[in-house]
């Protein structure tokens, strides 16, 4: 099983855990939360069959991964060539120096708009680019923004070969946004970044001091 597991918020989420985890071969997660969530239900769905089983043997089956996207991210950050063809790629029409923005709908608000205001106020001579993730929902989220950064323009991600959006993300000089995949190739390029934090997962694999790449 490969998936997110998160907290229970809707009866149907508890039928699937209920029903699924138990049944899981192996279950493969990107944070510790993720994997104690899927050990606790994996040893109470199965109920007696606990013992047949054994607990050691459903603890060894849940695996944490760090992030999924990781390893294709750090693929094309391998020493020498690959280094190299990152920052040699053509950014389209967009020069450098820019700065990336990116925020959905569950994180348009007045707080969230002060402080990308704010963040593309310390980079007055770069671009700003916003760069959606979700097509079907951060794009939406554009014409919120440019009422505030007049000079605001969008990246198509769906335009674009992923190595030319990796190298987009390499050649940036800086970032602010809220999808975990926006900010995950920006950390894993040691660019400086500013995270808004709208699900748990940002604070653990972004935020957290304990975080890891």
């Amino acid at each position: 099983m490969l998936g997110g597991i998160g907290k229970v918020r809707k009866p149907w989420t508890e039928i699937l855990y209920r029903y699924l985890l138990p049944k899981a071969k192996n279950i493969i997660v990107r944070d510790r939360d993720s994997a104690t969530t899927a050990r606790e239900r994996s040893i109470k769905g199965h109920g007696d069959r606990t013992k047949e089983r054994g607990e050691n043997e459903i603890h060894n089956n849940v695996v944490v991964y760090q992030d999924f996207a990781q390893e294709i991210i750090l693929r094309k950050q391998e020493p020498g060539t690959r280094k190299q063809e990152l920052e040699s790629i053509p950014n389209s029409k967009f020069q450098i120096p820019y700065i990336l923005i990116n925020i959905n709908r569950q994180s348009v608000d007045t707080e969230n708009m002060q402080k990308i205001i704010t963040f593309c106020g310390q980079y007055p001579d770069h671009k700003k680019i916003f760069f959606p993730c979700d097509m079907n929902d951060d794009k939406h989220c554009f014409s919120s923004i440019k009422k505030y950064i007049s000079d605001l323009e969008m990246y198509d991600r769906t335009k674009h070969l992923l190595t030319e959006s990796l190298s987009f993300f390499h050649n940036a000089d800086a970032g602010i946004g809220a999808r975990l995949h926006f900010l995950l190739p920006l950390k894993l390029y040691e660019k400086p970044i500013v995270a808004i934090p709208y699900a748990d997962k940002i604070n653990k694999l972004i935020i957290s001091t304990e975080a890891k790449i």
